[in-house]
Formats: C-alpha cells, structure tokens, sequence
C-alpha cells in the first residue's frame, strides 16, 4: 500500500498546495516564523483534504488536480476564514446543536 492509498490523499496535489501555501506568503506581511509555517501546511492540507471534494462539484478531469491543488494552496487561509465565519450559521440549519432541534427550538430525545 502506497502512501497515497493510506492518506487517502495525492501527493502531486498535497505538493503543488505547499508551493501555493508558500506563494501565498508573498501577499502577507510582518508573519512571525511559526505563522508562515502554519499558512505552508495549511495550504498542503486544505489542498490535499479537499480537493477531491472540489474535482467532484466541478467535474474535473484529473490532468487539473495540480493546478487545482496549487490554487487551493494559495487561498488556503481565505477557505479557511470563510468556513469559521459561516460554521455557526450552517450548524444551526442543518445539525441539532444541544440537544435542540433548530427548527422548533424545542428539546430532542428523551421523555420531555
């Protein structure tokens, strides 16, 4: 078994994210060492996590999974804020958080 097969991920993508995690650096300023460290692997993981999540919705064909993987690398950060930002919202409307349904905002389970 390859890694590849054992990451469920591949590794010409979670490359060609670490070269857009590193180009993203170019547009950021005054970053302290471990900062621009986290931006580098955030943008291989994000690249390598979700592109086949993105070559799914766009129906792309494989010869773009670099240059897919690369984009995604450098606008890894920007991906990431949006999800955090809209986390809460998206969970309230479809996930019961608490123990509340959302939509009748009353208790779920038990004998109540």
């Amino acid at each position: 078994m390859n890694i590849e097969e054992q990451l469920g991920i591949k590794l010409s993508v979670l490359v060609a994210g670490l070269i857009g995690g590193i180009v993203s650096l170019t547009y950021e300023t005054r970053l302290s060492f471990s900062r621009a460290l986290l931006l580098i692997v955030g943008g291989a993981s994000t690249a390598a996590y979700l592109h086949p999540l993105m070559a799914h919705y766009f129906s792309l064909d494989n010869q773009f999974s670099s240059g897919v993987g690369f984009v995604l690398g450098l606008v890894s950060m920007k991906i990431i804020n949006f999800i955090m930002a809209n986390a809460e919202k998206v969970l309230e409307k479809y996930v019961k958080i608490n123990g509340t349904d959302t939509e009748s905002n009353k208790p779920v389970g038990g004998n109540q």
